[in-house]
């Protein structure tokens, strides 16, 4: 990095480059580490296919269809691409590509 700023302050002619310059580069790192969605315990989100609910973290413990448009209460952090959720006082896993984070 220091490198990089070295052959910047060669380069330019006037130090505001400089500093715009590296005020940008710290700017999109920033955005790039903190852009990472995460869903919100307690908060409801969307169903966005018609899918399943499971038992446990694994694919092959079905316990029920859901419609996509429901909405759901995650209960827990998501993990091993799985989220325990509240549907109408039901606790389930789902896959978290199923939800929409966007809702």
């Amino acid at each position: 990095m220091s490198f990089f700023l070295i052959i910047l302050l060669s380069s330019c002619s006037d130090k505001k480059e400089v500093l715009v310059l590296k005020e940008n580069e710290q700017k999109k790192e920033y955005l790039s580490k903190n852009s990472q969605k995460e869903f919100q315990i307690d908060g409801l989100y969307l169903v966005n296919k018609d899918t399943f609910m499971y038992d446990r973290k694994d694919e092959k413990s079905v316990w029920d269809k859901i419609k996509k448009g429901s909405s759901v209460k995650v209960l827990s952090e998501a993990e091993d691409g799985f989220i325990r959720v509240d549907y109408f006082g039901n606790e389930a896993f789902m896959k978290t590509e199923d939800l929409d984070i966007d809702s």
